[in-house]
């Protein structure tokens, strides 16, 4: 972050795995890829594992008592404010829980899909977004809604018969 002070946001890539044991790999080289608008307004690819780091002069911060995606909130924020965003190459960190439904607030599925739209609705209000791209990202938002619910679903059935 000191060599490059032009990147406001940075992560890195993580990955799910289905067993403890971590893989034992080389970190490879160091690339940085820049995240698009587009990209962080369609989808929070970015939690906890991926341990985010953020310059200390941004005026963003976390929106206080926000308990559900405040974090994607922060994100967007930062990024539709022109802020540049880069997600390192290297994974570098290891998780045994997918990312929503497991445990925890993301296992609260209703009221993160409540939050992602709010979301929306307060990049709109201060002018980050226009009427007609919150509309879309709702629907957006929507579908991939009802998509987990399928895959949720789907995999307690499975789960049932085990």
């Amino acid at each position: 972050m000191t060599a490059h002070p032009e990147v406001a946001l940075c992560a890195h890539r993580h990955e799910i795995l289905g067993t403890p044991a971590i893989p034992d790999r080389e970190i490879g080289a160091l690339l940085a890829q820049e995240i698009s608008r587009r990209s962080i307004l369609m989808s929070n690819n970015f939690f906890a594992p991926t341990m985010l780091m953020l310059r200390r002069d941004l005026p963003h911060r976390f929106l206080h008592g926000r308990r559900h995606v405040d974090d994607h909130l922060l994100w967007m924020q930062i990024v539709c404010s022109g802020e540049r965003f880069v997600r390192l190459s290297p994974t570098l960190a290891f998780t045994f829980k997918r990312p929503y439904c497991e445990s925890g607030l993301s296992a609260q599925l209703w009221a993160m899909e409540k939050a992602e739209l709010e979301n929306y609705r307060i990049l709109r209000r201060d002018g980050r977004i226009g009427t007609s791209a919150m509309l879309g990202l709702w629907a957006h938002s929507i579908a991939k809604f009802a998509r987990r619910l399928i895959v949720v679903s789907a995999r307690r059935v499975a789960q049932g018969r085990s």
